[in-house]
């Protein structure tokens, strides 16, 4: 059996559990803390107990942590009563997913939950520590040291500490992009601000995602340069005129670089951003463990569902 950690509405899980069917494979998924009830009852006797220090249940062959499981509270609280109940639930759910990753710590895992959010700054250290090109980076909270840093760069954006989430007010939706720093930013912003992410500016030739498996690297180029909507952040899809995506296969210098990357980082999945500038430079920006890599799979025909599926189960067991 294999055990997976995800959501309910994301795709790529759904794609690794038909191949997984087709296989003749059991899975049991575990999208929110209502799924812990299901687990206690398939598996009453796998929790450590005063009797016990061992995982009883030997039926899970592999764990899969491709997303954290939704924590959900019963909706008949309100106001302050709900907030002290959501702090309390939010609390003892993750303590009963602490226990259950330690019964589970001898399995085969393909990532898990300690190391699926790596600090991006960590990430640009460790990449500049095995050898990879990063662009000049800091974290910033005041107007002078932006505008000095916005001279040293010629020229710089702005970006997420750590990761971009979208906000809703009044049931609009609002994403993070990636910005250019503006004359009239520099000029609205106040002397103090929160802190912020900024980075040199980085003139692409191509955006490459990498899919990473198993030591194993998958690449797509991304043609973003020429449209306006999506030179500065390709997550601006342009729907009318899609920026083109073609397999893409990186220097071997590059892909060994990566691997000894995701060994520090406790990684043996994820998706790798570069940028290939225009003079033959390739730059590391981030590692996202959890991200979509559908639209590296299907436009590219590397069929990464199937490697995943057979990564979690042994090739004599597929049928």
């Amino acid at each position: 059996m294999i055990l997976i950690f995800s959501i309910l509405e994301d795709p790529s899980t759904n794609h690794i559990v038909d191949w997984l069917t087709y296989y003749g494979e059991k899975v049991f998924r575990i999208n929110s803390s209502d799924d812990v009830v299901k687990y206690f009852e398939r598996f009453p006797n796998t929790f450590l107990s005063s009797n016990s220090s061992e995982l009883k249940n030997d039926s899970i062959k592999s764990v899969w942590f491709r997303r954290p499981p939704l924590c959900i509270t019963h909706p008949i609280f309100r106001n302050r009563e709900k907030k002290m109940i959501d702090s309390f639930f939010t609390s003892e759910h993750k303590a009963v997913f602490d226990i259950l990753f330690t019964t589970l710590k001898n399995k085969k895992w393909l990532n898990d939950e300690k190391s699926s959010r790596p600090r991006k700054l960590d990430q640009l250290l460790i990449a500049k520590d095995v050898g990879l090109l990063i662009p000049n980076t800091a974290i910033i909270g005041t107007k002078s040291e932006m505008v000095d840093f916005c001279q040293k760069n010629k020229r710089t954006i702005l970006k997420p500490i750590q990761d971009p989430r979208p906000i809703y007010i009044n049931r609009k939706m609002y994403l993070q992009y990636t910005a250019l720093v503006t004359k009239n930013l520099i000029k609205i912003l106040p002397e103090v601000f929160y802190p912020c992410l900024f980075q040199q500016f980085i003139d692409k030739n191509l955006e490459i995602r990498t899919f990473y498996l198993n030591e194993k690297c998958y690449s797509m180029a991304i043609c973003s340069t020429f449209d306006r909507l999506t030179k500065i952040d390709f997550r601006r899809y342009n729907g009318k005129k899609p920026n083109r995506k073609v397999p893409y296969k990186l220097p071997l210098e590059i892909e060994e670089k990566i691997k000894n990357l995701m060994s520090k980082l406790k990684l043996n999945c994820g998706s790798l951003d570069f940028i290939l500038d225009n003079h033959g430079k390739y730059f590391f920006l981030e590692v996202n463990p959890v991200g979509q890599f559908g639209m590296v799979s299907f436009p590219c025909n590397y069929n990464l569902e199937k490697l995943i599926a057979d990564f979690l189960i042994d090739d004599n067991d597929k049928k």
